[in-house]
């Protein structure tokens, strides 16, 4: 977890530096949403990938583009988890279950 003081935009930029011979790839404008990373096997590679909370990432939709919740999650399921970006794609974690 966080501490509530730490900047998740100096957390990423420090995991991607350490990690420097991967390419972390993560979403422009929701560095906020980010609650880790993971390093797990994927294709015979074990690829870092950044974890992002799914609820946080339609928050920060809905703050910033004026849309309702509603509205927010066809974008969020359309606009980024639709979008495959290869072995390194950041996982987005659902708390509901």
């Amino acid at each position: 977890m966080f501490e509530d003081d730490i900047d998740k935009t100096e957390w990423i930029d420090a995991i991607a530096d350490y990690f420097s011979d991967q390419e972390i790839l993560r979403i422009e404008g929701f560095d906020n949403a980010v609650i880790g990373w993971t390093d797990s096997w994927v294709n015979g590679n074990r690829p870092v990938r950044l974890i992002y909370d799914a609820e946080e990432v339609v928050e920060i939709i809905v703050n910033q583009h004026g849309m309702t919740e509603e509205e927010a999650w066809e974008y969020y399921s359309f606009n980024i988890i639709g979008s495959y970006m290869g072995e390194n794609t950041p996982i987005f974690m659902n708390r509901e279950i």
